[in-house]
C-alpha cells in the first residue's frame, strides 16, 4: 500500500503543480499567453491605405478580438522576437522587445506552398535567381501587382515553440529560413515575408504592416 500511495501521490502532485500551457506567460515588456486576446484599434484599419495589398487581403476583418493559439520565438539581431499566431481572423502578430519598448508587425498569410519537387525547391530557394534570393519580387493579388524590394535574407534561424493550444502537432524547435521584402507607401512601409521550413519543403508567404504600439492591446 505504501508503494501505491507514493506512486499515485507523485502522479497527482505533478499534475497539480504542472503549469498548463494557457497559464504560462511570456514577454518582458508586454505579457501574453496562449488564450490572450489581441486587440488592434479601429483607428489602425482606418489608417490603412486602400492601395495596399494588406488592405486588399483583410478587407473588412475585425482585428479587435483575436485569440492567441500559438506562441513561437527566435533570436534576431540581438533581440528576442515573438510570433503570436491568432484566430478570428487568422493572423500573426510579431513582437520585438527593444530598448525603446516593444514594436509590432501584423501579418496575414497569403500562401502556403509545398515544394513538391527539386525544381520547385530550386525556384523558391536554391537558385541564385530564386524567389527568396531575388532583389525584388512582384506580389500579385486581386488583379493588382505589388513590387517589393528585399530588406534581408535568406537568413537562417531557429524557431522555438513556446506554447501551443491549436491542436496541431509541432516540433519543439525548427531550423528555418526567412526573407523579408518591403515597399514604400504613402503612409509607411508594407512588407512581404517568406518563411521556409526547408527540411520539410514548405514556404509560407505573408504580407504585413507595422502597427503603432498605442494601437495594440493584449489581455
Amino acid at each position: 500500500m505504501g508503494l501505491l500511495q507514493r506512486i499515485f501521490g507523485k502522479w497527482l502532485s505533478s499534475d497539480k503543480d504542472e503549469e498548463h500551457v494557457t497559464d504560462k506567460t511570456f514577454g518582458n515588456m508586454v505579457k501574453f499567453r496562449v488564450g490572450s486576446t489581441v486587440s488592434i484599434s479601429d483607428v489602425f484599419s482606418i489608417m490603412v491605405d486602400d492601395s495596399l495589398q494588406f488592405k486588399q487581403m483583410f478587407k473588412d476583418h475585425d482585428f479587435g478580438s483575436m485569440i492567441v493559439t500559438t506562441i513561437l520565438s527566435f533570436k534576431f539581431d540581438g533581440s528576442t522576437v515573438y510570433r503570436l499566431y491568432c484566430e478570428n481572423p487568422e493572423t500573426m502578430l510579431q513582437i520585438v522587445e527593444g530598448k525603446g519598448g516593444p514594436s509590432y508587425m501584423l501579418f496575414i498569410m497569403t500562401q502556403e506552398t509545398a515544394l513538391q519537387d527539386e525544381a520547385m525547391y530550386n525556384e523558391w530557394y536554391k537558385n541564385d535567381d530564386s524567389v527568396m534570393k531575388s532583389a525584388t519580387i512582384d506580389n500579385g493579388f486581386g488583379g493588382k501587382t505589388y513590387e517589393f524590394n528585399k530588406t534581408f535574407g535568406p537568413v537562417s534561424y531557429i524557431e522555438v515553440l513556446e506554447a501551443d493550444d491549436s491542436g496541431v502537432e509541432r516540433a519543439a524547435s525548427l531550423n528555418k529560413t526567412m526573407t523579408l521584402f518591403d515597399r514604400e507607401t504613402p503612409d509607411g512601409v508594407e512588407y512581404a515575408l517568406f518563411d521556409a521550413e526547408l527540411d520539410d519543403w514548405i514556404v509560407e508567404g505573408f504580407v504585413g504592416l507595422d502597427v503603432p504600439a498605442e494601437e495594440v492591446t493584449i489581455l
